[in-house]
C-alpha cells in the first residue's frame, strides 16, 4: 500500500504515527517498510548483542525516512531483576549503545518492566532501579556525552507508578490488557498492539502521540555524516 493510501489516525485531535517494535533486525527492509505506511521503528538495546540494532541498520532505517525509538531490555520479568545497582548498569550500557547510533540529546530510552508489577514492587525494586537509571543516565551525561530522557515500558500500572515518582512523564503502554492498570493509563506516548507481521517481520504494532522521544529521520546528512562531525 502507498504511503498516502493510509489512514491518517489520530486521537485528541492530533495525528499518530505509524511503528512497530521488533527484535529482528529490518535494516535490509527499511524502504519497504517506509514505503507500506510507516513512520517509526522500535529497535532494542540490551545485553543480548543478537537483537541489539546496529549503527548500520539505524543509518539504513533513518536514511528511508523512519525514525527510530530505543528500548533497553534483558531480563525485566520479575522482581528480582530489579535494583538500583541494576538500574544504573543498564542505564550505562544503554547510553553508550545509543550514543554509537547517533542518537542525539533528547532522544528518550524506553526501559521495560515486562511483567504485570505489582504495587509492592513498584513502589520498592521497580522505583530503586529507575533510580539507578537516572543516576546512570546523569553520569554518562557528565562525561560531555549526549543527554537522554528516561522512558517507561510496561503495564498501565507501571506507567503510571514511574511517572508518578517524577523520573519520566514518557510511558509506552504494553498491548497486555490484562495487566493492571491497562484502561487507566490514557496519557501514553506510545501504544502498543497484538502481535503480527509486517513484510515477513515478527513485530508489535504500536502507535505514538506527541514527543515520543525518537531518533529522528536523517534529512539532507544521514547519522554516520553526523557521527563522523563528532567524533
Amino acid at each position: 500500500m502507498a504511503r498516502d493510501e493510509v489512514p491518517l489516525l489520530q486521537i485528541k485531535g492530533q495525528f499518530m504515527p505509524k511503528g512497530f517494535d521488533t527484535t529482528i533486525g529490518c535494516g535490509g527492509k527499511a524502504s519497504q517498510i517506509k514505503s507500506a505506511g510507516y513512520d517509526f521503528v522500535g529497535r532494542y538495546l540490551s545485553s543480548h548483542h543478537w537483537k541489539v540494532i546496529t549503527p548500520a541498520e539505524a543509518d539504513e532505517l533513518t536514511t528511508a525516512g523512519l525514525s527510530i525509538v530505543l528500548v533497553y531490555e534483558d531480563n525485566p520479568t520479575a522482581p528480582t531483576y530489579f535494583s538500583f545497582g541494576q538500574g544504573e548498569s543498564d542505564a550505562t550500557r544503554a547510553a553508550q549503545q545509543a550514543s554509537s547510533l547517533g542518537a542525539p540529546d533528547n532522544t528518550t530510552i524506553y526501559f521495560a518492566v515486562d511483567y504485570d508489577a505489582s504495587e509492592h514492587d513498584l513502589a520498592g525494586p521497580i522505583a530503586e532501579y529507575f533510580q539507578g537509571v537516572a543516576t546512570g543516565l546523569r553520569n554518562f551525561a557528565a562525561d560531555n556525552n549526549p543527554q537522554y530522557r528516561i522512558g517507561v515500558y510496561g503495564s498501565g500500572a507501571t506507567c503510571l507508578a514511574m511517572i508518578g515518582t517524577g523520573l519520566t512523564s514518557q510511558g509506552w503502554l504494553a498491548q497486555a490488557r490484562r495487566w493492571r492498570g491497562h484502561d487507566k493509563f490514557t496519557d501514553f506516548v506510545i501504544n502498543q498492539s497484538l502481535p503480527s507481521h509486517v513484510l515477513g517481520l515478527s513485530v508489535d504494532p504500536d502507535l505514538a502521540i506527541g514527543d515520543f522521544g525518537a531518533m529522528p529521520a536523517a534529512q539532507s546528512a544521514t547519522l554516520a555524516d553526523l557521527r563522523s562531525l563528532r567524533m
